[in-house]
């Protein structure tokens, strides 16, 4: 049985024009890098896209133990293949909660069947000034309580998002510390968006407060 991953694997939606690129399409559990078949892209993609999906997890939480009873094994690497947008290139995404962290570094190339650069997984960068109030609990709804939470490097968004449904029934609530980019995600396949706020800077709070709907990134969850 593969390893199941809790958030696998950033995609990229289409927002370009012109002729379709054949790329190739794999996915690879270990975070090695992979092969597999050639498929005709949709109009709207322009690259052939890389995607290393990097998964930080504290396994002695209850709360993740929990999710591990329900899901399985996760895997700490996945690397990804598919079609892509112009604007993706190089984009790297981040979603951190008090008990664990989720990023996507992206390359991409822009010819037929061409391979990518295979991404970097990201060191951990130094904290900033931004705090979040982090969750990561099993809920039908919402957090009921919250950590807070160093932001570091990039991280400059709070976010949240309620109601992840995963494997097996189980529903999650998670929020922390995310890049700009991960603003932009939907997390479940019902366009519902992660929820971004300013945070707290400097313990005063920012009204920069905002819904962002859906643009060009999806999360898929790859389970087995």
């Amino acid at each position: 049985m593969s390893s199941s991953c809790l958030f696998c694997a950033f995609l990229v939606v289409l927002i370009s024009a012109g002729d379709a690129i054949r790329c190739i399409v794999c996915r690879d559990y270990s975070g090695s890098f992979c092969t597999g078949e050639a498929v005709t892209c949709p109009s709207t993609s322009n690259v052939c896209l890389s995607t290393l999906v990097q998964y930080d997890i504290n396994f002695t939480n209850p709360q993740i133990q929990n999710v591990l009873h329900s899901i399985g094994t996760v895997s700490p690497l996945t690397y990804v293949r598919d079609c892509g947008s112009l604007e993706k290139c190089a984009e790297v995404v981040v979603l951190r909660t008090p008990y664990s962290k989720t990023a996507a570094i992206n390359s991409c190339c822009k010819t037929d069947l061409c391979t990518p650069e295979m991404p970097t997984a990201l060191t951990e960068p130094p904290k900033n000034s931004l705090t979040c109030p982090g969750c990561f609990q099993i809920t039908a709804d919402a957090c009921q309580s919250y950590t807070p939470i160093q932001c570091r490097g990039n991280e400059v968004q709070c976010f949240s998002y309620t109601g992840l449904r995963l494997y097996n029934n189980v529903t999650l609530a998670i929020s922390g510390c995310g890049t700009k980019t991960a603003c932009t995600l939907e997390l479940e396949e019902d366009q519902r968006t992660t929820l971004c706020t300013g945070g707290i800077i400097n313990a005063a709070e920012s009204v920069h407060r905002s819904v962002l709907l859906l643009t060009a990134a999806i999360l898929i969850k790859y389970i087995y």
